[in-house]
């Protein structure tokens, strides 16, 4: 496994995402599985998952990916779940009846696909249009 951390402050409280990479979709699923003892990731490109200290309300987000699927649509589908976490912590960490945790999971799934497919559709329209991406970070 492979990986690298980034910090995210927002409000005053400091994040951090770790982004693991795995071989293959199975290594993920299985350390996605030894993380919170949920079996729902065979098969999926991506998986996000996070700790949450309530005191301090900071988060340590993890975004897991498998290598054979580093494309465009799967990291930014995992990059809306931590941004949508990251924005209910600062906020409230329930929202309705809620988790935070869900924030990162399965609450925003329909929001994460639909931010993926028109990410996608726009880069890929300025694509075939000639322009270039820039990379700003």
């Amino acid at each position: 496994m492979r990986g690298f951390e980034i910090s995210v402050t927002r409000d005053d409280l400091q994040n951090w995402v770790s982004v693991k990479l795995y071989p293959t979709r199975k290594h993920m699923a299985r350390a996605a599985r030894r993380f919170n003892g949920n079996g729902q990731h065979d098969g999926v490109c991506g998986v996000t998952q996070l700790r949450f200290n309530s005191e301090t309300r900071e988060q340590w987000l993890f975004i897991r990916l498998a290598e054979t699927d580093l494309t465009l649509d799967v990291i930014s589908h995992e990059v809306h779940h931590v941004a949508n976490s990251l924005y209910a912590a600062g906020n409230d960490p329930c929202v309705g009846d809620e988790p935070l945790s869900e924030h990162a999971t399965h609450f925003n799934e329909d929001a994460a696909y639909l931010y993926s497919l028109v990410l996608m559709q726009v880069v890929g329209g300025l694509a075939r249009r000639g322009f270039q991406i820039e990379w700003t970070a």
